[in-house]
């Protein structure tokens, strides 16, 4: 229980570190996480080496945030589900 309640509190403060700053955009809109200028406004083969060679920077700015929430929100099911069953048992 203190082991889930520690991760969870932990992938909280990751979270507001991450989720610090004051664009938030990209961890709302997938589109908003790439930042290459004048990549949407290519054509053919020059848009697409653009965005494929963006494409996993802005998954790695996407990605995190959501990430931590999920671990959180996991850790924190467990650590209810855990008390529960503590609080049956006695």
């Amino acid at each position: 229980m203190k082991h889930a309640s520690n991760w969870a509190i932990l992938s909280l403060i990751f979270l507001m570190i991450f989720n610090g700053t004051d664009n938030v955009a990209p961890f709302f809109s997938i589109k908003s996480a790439y930042y290459t200028p004048g990549l949407w406004d290519k054509e053919g083969s020059a848009f697409l080496f653009a965005f494929l060679f963006e494409t996993p920077f802005a998954i790695m700015r996407f990605l995190p945030p959501w990430l931590f929430l999920a671990t959180c929100s996991i850790y924190i099911t467990l650590y209810y589900r855990y008390r529960k069953s503590i609080q049956q048992f006695l």
